[in-house]
């Protein structure tokens, strides 16, 4: 009965392997689990496929075939197995300490270098908003001229209309008084005039 069910799941594992997939289902099945190291482990497998040459074996022989070409896709990198003496395990030890010892220093050296360059930045950046700064005063001090300036001319204009109003009201009333005084004068000149036609005619009669 395994032998039934677990083909379905031995093609799943070899098309996972195939497409190199990030994930292999070998739990699935006792047999894929058994077959883990063989199918993708540390071992050179030689996979037999068996098929029958009668037509009413045609399904399963299409079937094998089919398994049987995704697992010409496989690929395997078997490694010998060797044993380590405590020698060469000492020697891969020391190795790579002296490996991990180099890329700390070369790290340090990184963070150093970056260190710097972050300093540097920073200096740059301090550098130019002291520019900034000095160059906003410069304006600011430029713009306060300016409006004291402004301010000067526009003093001096409000002095300079305001004598002139004066002078112009001055004159206004002056030629004012002046045609109150003509039209007084013509009045009154009218009036005795009239004054002076009245008594004439009295005396007339009286004569």
């Amino acid at each position: 009965m395994l032998l039934i069910q677990t083909p379905p799941t031995t093609g799943t594992v070899i098309a996972a392997l195939s497409t190199s997939s990030t994930f292999v289902p070998y739990r699935n099945s006792k047999l894929t689990r058994l077959l883990k190291d063989s199918l993708g482990g540390n071992t050179k497998t030689t996979l037999l496929s068996m098929v029958g040459p009668t037509s009413m074996c045609a399904d399963e022989t299409i079937k094998t075939l089919r398994f049987s070409e995704r697992a010409t896709h496989v690929t395997q990198c078997a490694v010998r197995n060797e044993l380590v003496s405590d020698a060469t395990l000492l020697r891969r030890a020391r190795l790579k300490i002296a490996q991990l010892q180099k890329e700390l220093k070369l790290g340090l050296d990184n963070a150093t270098e970056k260190r710097e360059e972050r300093e540097e930045r920073l200096q740059r950046e301090l550098t130019n908003k002291s520019n900034q700064l000095r160059n906003s005063k410069r304006r600011i001090r430029q713009l306060e001229k300016q409006l004291q300036s402004v301010r000067s001319i526009y003093q001096d204009s409000l002095r300079l209309l305001i004598i002139k109003l004066k002078s112009q009201t001055r004159m206004l009333l002056r030629e004012q008084i002046h045609y109150c005084f003509c039209y007084v004068t013509v009045v009154l000149g009218i009036r005795i005039h009239g004054l002076h036609t009245c008594a004439a005619g009295l005396c007339l009669k009286q004569l």
